[in-house]
C-alpha cells in the first residue's frame, strides 16, 4: 500500500495496528514530493487524537516532516544559508547564496517563505505552449518569482512590476546577479488607471496600496499604471499578487482576460469590508477559466471562536487555467 493510500484510509483501527516505524519511513520519502506534503497536517491531527504522547515519542513522526521540508529547500538554499537566514534580524537587508548566486533580501523570513512556496511548492509552475512564453509578474518583490519563471522557461519574456522603490532596487540587483535577459522591470504599481497613489511601505512581502500592514503609517507616493493596455497581446501567465488591490484591478482588466492563458491571483479579504470573493470568481469563470483555491495563510484557524488580529480574515491562492 502506498503512502498516499495509507493516508486516505487512516482510522483508529489502522493507526493502532499499522507498523508506525514502517509507515513513517515510507511517508518520509513520499514527503519529498511537494504534492504529498499537504497530507502531513491530516496525519498530525489523527496521530495526536488517537495515540498517547508516550507512543508518539517512540517514533520519528515529528522529525519526518521538518527533515523532508529541509531536504526540499536545501536544493535551492543550502543548509548554511537557511541557518543564516533564520538567525538574521527581521526587516534588515542582507545577501545570501541562492541557486549558486548572490541574492539580496529585505526580510530573511520572507525569503525562506517565498523559496518554500515557489521552488518547493511549485505554486507558479505552468505548461506553456512555446519555449518563449510571455509572463507578466505584478508584485515581483525582490525577484524570487522572476527567477522561478526563468528557471522554468529560460527564454521567457517577463514584464515585472514592483512599486516599493527600496524593494525594487533589490529586484534590479538580483536580476543582474543572475544575468537574466528579456526581463523588463517597472518600478510602478498596477491599477485601473495611470496616476499617482499612496503606498504603504512594509519592507517585505506586504507593501500595499490598500492596507498598512506594518501599522507605522509609512506612506509614500508612487506611480501607478493602467494594466489593461498590457493585455492587448496574448499572455501565457499573469500573476496578480498585489496585496488587496486585486479586486479593483481584476474588475478593470476583465474585458482582456480572454488574452490570458493562465492567471494566478492572491485574494485578500479585508475583515472590515464586505467579502468580494464571489465577485472575483464570477469574473474568472466568465473569462473561461477553471480555478483551484488553496489557503495562502492560516489566518483564521478558529473562525467561530477567535477573530483574526490582522487586517485580513482570509487569504487565498487562486490558480486559474483554461
Amino acid at each position: 500500500m502506498s503512502a498516499l493510500q495509507v493516508t486516505g484510509r487512516l482510522s483508529t483501527r489502522t493507526i493502532k495496528s499499522y507498523n508506525l516505524r514502517r509507515f513513517i519511513a515510507k511517508f518520509q520519502d513520499a514527503l519529498i514530493k511537494p504534492e504529498y506534503a499537504q497530507h502531513m497536517g491530516h496525519l498530525t491531527r489523527i496521530f495526536n487524537k488517537y495515540l498517547p504522547d508516550r507512543v508518539l515519542k517512540t517514533v520519528d513522526f515529528y522529525k519526518a516532516y521538518p527533515k523532508a521540508k529541509a531536504q526540499k529547500i536545501n536544493k535551492f538554499l543550502d543548509e548554511d544559508a537557511v541557518k543564516f537566514l533564520k538567525g538574521y534580524k527581521s526587516f534588515r537587508e542582507g545577501t545570501v547564496t541562492f541557486l549558486g548566486k548572490d541574492f539580496k533580501f529585505s526580510h530573511a523570513g520572507s525569503l525562506i517563505h517565498s523559496v518554500e512556496e515557489l521552488f518547493c511548492g511549485n505554486v507558479y509552475a505552468f505548461q506553456a505552449e512555446s519555449k518563449v512564453p510571455y509572463i507578466i509578474d505584478c508584485g515581483a518583490n525582490i525577484g524570487v518569482s522572476v527567477i522561478f519563471f526563468k528557471q522554468l522557461y529560460p527564454e521567457a519574456r517577463i514584464l515585472a512590476f514592483e512599486p516599493d522603490k527600496d524593494i525594487f532596487r533589490l529586484l534590479e540587483e538580483n536580476v543582474q546577479s543572475f544575468g537574466l535577459i528579456h526581463v523588463t522591470l517597472e518600478n510602478k504599481a498596477v491599477w485601473n488607471k495611470t496616476e499617482e497613489l499612496t503606498f504603504y511601505n512594509e519592507g517585505a512581502l506586504a507593501g500595499s496600496l490598500t492596507t498598512d500592514f506594518a501599522s507605522k503609517n509609512n506612506k509614500v507616493t508612487i506611480p501607478a499604471i493602467d494594466l489593461l493596455p498590457y493585455l492587448n497581446e496574448p499572455v501565457d501567465f499573469l500573476k496578480l499578487d498585489i496585496e488587496g488591490a486585486e479586486h479593483v484591478v481584476l474588475h478593470h482588466i476583465a474585458p482582456k482576460l480572454a488574452n490570458v492563458k493562465n492567471l494566478f491571483l492572491e485574494y485578500h479579504s479585508d475583515r472590515n469590508k464586505p467579502q468580494q470573493l464571489n465577485e472575483l470568481l464570477a469574473i474568472i469563470s466568465e473569462a473561461g477559466f477553471r480555478y483551484y483555491i488553496k489557503e495562502a495563510d492560516n489566518i483564521t484557524p478558529n473562525p467561530y471562536i477567535r477573530a483574526p488580529k490582522g487586517p485580513y480574515d482570509l487569504q487565498l491562492n487562486i490558480s486559474c487555467y483554461k
